[in-house]
């Protein structure tokens, strides 16, 4: 954690956590599992929330010099609200729908009363999937607009950031489009979340293209992992490369952050309840009591150690720059940043 968060390491400034279960927890769950409890009288966390999530979300705040920004989203969905009920699959009912803002309420109540707080939020994590919200932008609009966003104000959570896509570049021009079109969704919504998977054979233009058409809103990244081929690679500079690489290009095309995926993995990548295996910053080895710093890690620090929130981009210009990739910042305190990749 004080790798992490302290200033005698990375001073991470924000932190994205599941509303219940995610790809990497070791079980399925969600919080009310009973079929037909609209009222949500059984809506509980659970003890991976008291044991890890909320402790460990408080210790980084203590560690940090600065003020954490945390932001969420769901990744499962009861199956009793979806069309098909029962399954895993399928959008959700239309009958359910203040019930399914109604949990999010629940969500921030909850962790409100045990003195954490958050700064924003996004609709689904990767929405169109079936086996999570199976949203698309024409869907999810009307559901924010009338349920999600009313439900947040009349709980006094209005000042929540609201993020849409949350899912790769390549989706984006379908979700910003067709969401913003709706005048209601565009005011009230902050930003755009995007995942960092196939940024390679997605252009930047995309990311000026939103830009260009919605100035007012901001582009942060929120997912990134590596672990094509062998999950782990320890001492994996290529790794530590393509995301410097990638943070480079975000930042430059209108990024106002870059959020990673895990903290930390074991050795085999996991725990993964979807058998997806990857990559992180550091991997711990249980067994031997002692974990591991990845060339990840420091690509990383040289982001987040060196540009604080409030910095803002200025232009930068090389001379025969072949192979160095490059951004600058201006700080709050008028001291001027450059990173600099040598591939």
């Amino acid at each position: 954690f004080r790798s992490f968060f302290s200033s005698e390491g990375q001073e991470f400034s924000f932190i994205r956590t599941p509303m219940a279960a995610s790809d990497f927890s070791v079980r399925h769950y969600v919080y009310d599992d009973v079929a037909g409890d609209v009222t949500l009288q059984n809506f509980s966390l659970v003890a991976e929330d008291f044991q890890f999530k909320i402790p460990y979300l408080k210790r980084a705040q203590e560690l940090s010099p600065g003020k954490i920004k945390i932001f969420t989203a769901p990744w499962n969905v009861p199956d009793w609200i979806k069309v098909k009920n029962g399954t895993t699959l399928g959008p959700i009912s239309e009958e359910f729908y203040q019930v399914w803002a109604d949990y999010f309420v629940r969500f921030f109540e909850a962790y409100s009363e045990e003195s954490v707080d958050f700064w924003g939020l996004t609709p689904e994590n990767e929405p169109q999937f079936l086996n999570r919200g199976g949203w698309t932008p024409e869907t999810m609009t009307p559901w924010v607009v009338n349920y999600l966003k009313p439900a947040l104000d009349k709980a006094g959570f209005g000042h929540l950031k609201l993020m849409i896509c949350d899912d790769q570049r390549t989706n984006v021009p379908n979700w910003s489009e067709n969401m913003w079109i709706n005048e209601q969704m565009r005011n009230l919504s902050s930003g755009l979340a995007v995942h960092f998977y196939m940024d390679t054979v997605n252009n930047t233009d995309i990311l000026d293209r939103v830009h260009q058409d919605f100035p007012e809103k901001f582009i942060l990244y929120t997912e990134a992992c590596n672990g094509t081929g062998k999950p782990v690679v320890i001492g994996s500079w290529d790794r530590g490369e393509g995301y410097s690489s990638d943070i480079i290009q975000v930042l430059t095309h209108w990024g106002s952050g870059w959020v990673d995926w895990n903290l930390a993995l074991n050795p085999d990548g996991g725990p993964n309840i979807e058998g997806i295996f990857v990559d992180a910053q550091i991997i711990v080895n249980s067994t031997s009591d002692e974990f591991y710093k990845q060339p990840i890690f420091y690509h990383l620090a040289h982001f987040a150690k060196f540009i604080p929130p409030g910095s803002r981009r200025v232009d930068l210009t090389t001379e025969d720059g072949k192979g160095v990739e490059g951004v600058a910042f201006l700080t709050q305190d008028l001291v001027a940043v450059i990173v600099l990749l040598n591939r």
